[in-house]
């Protein structure tokens, strides 16, 4: 982590307090672990205000805090790693370190899909690219509504008749508080989309060496001109082991070239299936126990490129 002028340590609270500027004091009464959204060049740290006529561009503008606790900051530190920006021409991330401000920007043609990875209170929001690369943004989960307002500006500006309906076809009925749940929300968003395929979590099953797990769950939504992918990887997990994470991956249809599915065939334990996508150099691959073939009837509806089956042998 970066350091600021004023050393932690070195100069107690109050008196970092007192000898600050207005604008410092403001700046650390309001902060906390949570990003803003930055609607004015005041509001944007004094380390990234530099770049501010570009900014200013972008529709949305998030501020992204330090990963340290409140009681090691001082006034007039630079509390806040990061600067997100979304708007008409894509996306800009400026971030902060020793070496100063870091720049990355992707045009939305770059853009193969938008991740949320949520675990208690920790969060990833992530941009895949088609070079095969990604913007990643790490945050605390008390901020979720603020991160999951920038996925919905992505999805806005991914490719595709945003206006096209799912295939038609009934949906796959959802037996699980979380995922229910999860399929309520995004129906909030867009009321039509429909369950293509439920893989029930909480399965009794074995892995590749025949040890007892529990399967953790997924589900494929049909979105009209988006395919969405809730799940809790990996496809399995220790019987004693809690794990709260799931994601979140919203995929344009227009941008996939091509899919695969294959087959673990271990020597004992249960099979797995994966489903592979492709967009341009980013190939990314969802695990299944089981067979995602309905997902795979989607894809070649809407003209993805099917590629030869795999035989895993493990």
């Amino acid at each position: 982590m970066f350091k600021s002028k004023l050393m932690k340590g070195k100069i107690s609270l109050g008196d970092a307090y007192r000898s600050a500027s207005p604008e410092d004091r403001q700046e650390y009464d309001r902060y906390g672990p949570w990003v803003l959204e930055v609607r004015s060049e005041l509001e944007l740290p004094k380390a990234f205000r530099g770049a501010w006529p570009e900014l200013r561009e972008y529709s949305l503008l998030l501020k992204v805090p330090r990963r340290e606790e409140r009681r090691d900051l001082r006034p007039g530190m630079d509390l806040y790693r990061a600067v997100l920006g979304l708007g008409g021409a894509g996306c800009i991330l400026l971030s902060l370190d020793e070496a100063g401000v870091q720049r990355q920007t992707v045009a939305w043609s770059q853009v193969a899909a938008v991740r949320g990875y949520q675990n208690l209170l920790f969060g990833r929001w992530e941009l895949l690219l088609a070079d095969g690369g990604a913007i990643s943004v790490n945050y605390n989960t008390v901020s979720g509504r603020v991160m999951d307002q920038a996925t919905r500006v992505v999805r806005d500006h991914l490719p595709g008749d945003h206006a096209q309906a799912p295939a038609a076809g009934a949906a796959v009925t959802v037996e699980d508080h979380f995922f229910r749940a999860e399929l309520m929300d995004l129906q909030d968003e867009r009321q039509d989309a429909v369950t293509v395929l439920f893989d029930r979590p909480g399965r009794r099953v074995r892995n590749e060496r025949g040890r007892r797990r529990l399967s953790t769950g997924a589900m494929v939504l049909d979105a009209g001109f988006e395919l969405i992918i809730v799940d809790r990887a990996p496809v399995m997990r220790p019987r004693w082991s809690a794990d709260y994470g799931h994601q979140r991956t919203f995929l344009p249809l227009a941008g996939i070239a091509g899919f695969t599915l294959s087959e673990s065939t271990p020597p004992v334990g249960d099979p797995v299936h994966t489903l592979a996508l492709e967009m341009g150099a980013q190939r990314l691959e969802t695990r299944f126990l089981d067979d995602p073939a309905a997902v795979a009837g989607l894809l070649r509806k809407r003209g993805v490129q099917e590629r030869r089956p795999v035989l895993v042998s493990v």
